[in-house]
């Protein structure tokens, strides 16, 4: 977990010390890299009506714990492109609450939902999309690297990624190349490394790509568990949504899902060099 974790952050170094035994030492490919952090503005244009509704009620339940009370110019303000004055201002105007709380978007004690809904189409309307790559590309170069440092024979190397998302942005990368031990005469096994946002999981979390699994593809592509091989899979997306509590599996996007399919694929065209 902790190598998978460095080879997800190129700006990461991270040592484990295990009953006073350095397991791992691993320093910073990239120490300036960057990519999209928790405390930047988010973007309206990550949101759905539902999405936005909850923001608000977690809003107004935090303020009414804290006997605050929260402009709805204050809430607006907090969007990505719509920190100035004149825009926080025309977005409220246009929803027919200029100078009103955030509070005031609740009805007879629940949320009015055709005013969260006007108010998330002006603000969308206020502001531009955000890029794929402003999300943040581990890249070719560091992925490069750490599959150097596996063992890799880097002859056989590959890299594929698939940005996409007119609304909710999506960043796709992949890597592949077979183990040194293939060409050794006493091949290993499978070594599958799979993130979403940068967090490297426990359990492959993509498998469901529609019609079948990562795990399928993967041994259709003669890339399976038994296989020599090295596999990265990762995908930085603003809004993650998972089949069950545990986050095991992700629910994918269909656009999402048909670019895992065809990186994998890419990645894994030449079957079995060895």
């Amino acid at each position: 977990m902790a190598v998978d974790a460095c080879c997800l952050n190129p700006h990461l170094s991270l040592t484990v010390d295990w009953f006073d035994e350095r397991l791992v030492d691993i320093e910073a490919g990239a120490v300036g890299w960057q990519k999209w952090k928790p405390n930047e503005p988010t973007s309206a244009h990550w949101y759905g009506p539902d999405h936005l509704a909850r923001l608000i009620g977690a809003y107004l339940s935090y303020d009414a714990d804290a006997g605050g009370r929260r402009t709805l110019r204050e809430f607006i303000s907090e969007f990505r492109g719509l920190a100035r004055t004149g825009k926080q201002k025309a977005v409220a105007g246009a929803c027919g609450l200029s100078g009103a709380a955030l509070g005031d978007l609740v009805v007879d004690g629940e949320l009015d939902m055709k005013l969260v809904e006007r108010l998330l189409i002006e603000m969308q309307a206020a502001t531009k999309p955000v890029k794929a790559a402003l999300l943040g590309i581990i890249g070719r170069d560091h992925l490069y690297r750490q599959f150097e440092a596996a063992g890799c024979e880097m002859s056989t190397f590959e890299y594929r990624k698939v940005e996409g998302g007119e609304g909710v942005s999506w960043i796709v990368e992949a890597a592949f190349a077979a183990h040194s031990s293939a060409f050794a005469g006493e091949p290993v096994a499978r070594r599958l490394i799979t993130g979403v946002n940068w967090s490297p999981a426990i359990i492959n979390p993509f498998r469901s790509l529609g019609y079948q699994s990562l795990d399928a593809l993967l041994t259709q592509q003669r890339a399976g568990n038994d296989e020599p091989v090295v596999v990265a899979l990762h995908l930085a997306c603003p809004r993650v949504e998972y089949t069950d509590r545990g986050k095991s599996a992700v629910n994918l996007l269909p656009a999402v899902a048909k670019a895992i399919i065809d990186v994998i694929t890419g990645i894994t065209a030449r079957g079995q060099p060895w």
